[in-house]
């Protein structure tokens, strides 16, 4: 079977920087060869690329690993980067244990690391505090909250740096956190586990998985959870947000990591290619789980989905591909290299193709 769409990424890209410090990251900071980026459409497009991106006030936050980086929405400009390679030890075995995993709110960004979660400015990526244990692998912020989750679940007070609670979930590698509106979701991918945590800590309810687990989604009263065997047929359940019943199941193509997305009252579906290198974008509905569309591309596969009111977008090998939710194909744009989409915001796009970040005008239809 051919590799899966992070490897043909790291391929296509030479003298590629992968950020591996911990689960979840995907960058390379070599812009080589150079991607086609001429597309009327690419407002514009810099380096580096990481598929974690938070969006405050116009302003794109994200980390590498090694650099901690605020860039402009609007054009791509640098309004501050601090790198922290150079600077002081952060664990005792003297690496540097900066996730390229990143969250924030109107204040903060907040970053895993070897040693707790870091804290630090929006304003000028100063250092802020440092709050949890050894070895986080995510965080989300909610603004009144902040969880942070490796083989327990944190949830820190974001001005007092407070671990509030602690709730040992035993969480095996990556932990996927999804914030609620009284407490946060938190799927444990190695352990095949979707548990839902009260804002207080105590457990509402958890569900065990056939096989790995996947970055859940929650749209409304309902959390959509999926396992999946690599390269084979998934499941996708959805589950009551308040009693964890089980609502209805289906299977799917072989769903990607983050291959999940919500919106217009439908979950769409990404999934790695087939045995006949055949890559899947579906289309389910929310109320019942019927597949309502399902567009497909051979010897690729469809990246991880992002929603906005307009549709739905996903890269593949050679470009970036945008739906309406009625599945109709808005416009696609081709790089010749493999394409990541990783938010839209106020009607931009943004991705990365081969080491750049590209921020692309996600409005109205091509076709």
């Amino acid at each position: 079977m051919a590799g899966s769409f992070e490897r043909r990424e790291l391929l296509g890209t030479a003298g590629a920087t992968v950020c591996s410090l911990l689960a979840g990251c995907s960058y390379s900071s070599s812009p080589e060869p150079e991607p086609a980026l001429s597309h009327h459409r690419i407002m514009w497009h810099r380096s580096p690329y990481i598929s974690e991106i938070a969006v405050v006030d116009g302003t794109l936050y994200f980390s590498t690993g090694t650099d901690l980086y605020a860039v402009g929405a609007a054009g791509g400009e640098e309004k501050w980067t601090r790198h922290v390679e150079d600077e002081p030890p952060l664990h005792s075995d003297e690496t540097i244990c900066l996730s390229g995993m990143a969250a924030a709110d109107s204040e903060r960004m907040y970053v895993p690391g070897c040693d707790g979660l870091h804290a630090v400015s929006l304003q000028d990526g100063s250092d802020l505090w440092t709050a949890g244990s050894a070895g986080l692998s995510s965080a989300v912020a909610t603004g009144n909250e902040v969880y942070a989750g490796g083989t327990d679940l944190f949830s820190i007070g974001p001005r007092s740096e407070t671990v509030e609670w602690e709730t040992e979930i035993g969480a095996n590698e990556e932990l996927h956190l999804v914030p609620i509106n009284d407490g946060v979701v938190a799927c444990d991918e190695a352990a095949n586990v979707v548990h839902c945590v009260n804002a207080d800590g105590t457990l509402r309810w958890q569900h065990d998985l056939d096989l790995e687990g996947r970055r859940p989604v929650v749209a409304g009263d309902t959390v959509y959870a999926a396992s999946v065997r690599e390269y084979e047929v998934s499941r996708l359940v959805a589950l009551d947000l308040s009693t964890g019943s089980v609502n209805w199941t289906t299977e799917t193509p072989s769903i990607r990591r983050s291959g999940l997305a919500a919106g217009d009252e439908q979950v769409y579906v990404a999934s790695y290619w087939d045995e006949n290198d055949i890559g899947h974008l579906v289309a389910y509905e929310q109320d019942g789980g019927e597949k309502r569309w399902e567009h497909t591309v051979a010897e690729s596969e469809f990246s991880e989905p992002v929603v906005d009111a307009n549709g739905v977008y996903s890269g593949t090998y050679d470009g970036i591909k945008a739906f309406s939710h009625d599945g109709t194909e808005r416009w696609s744009i081709e790089t010749g290299y493999s394409s990541r989409c990783s938010t839209v915001s106020d009607g931009t796009l943004y991705g990365g193709v081969t080491g750049q970040l590209i921020a692309i005008d996600a409005t109205g239809d091509d076709q």
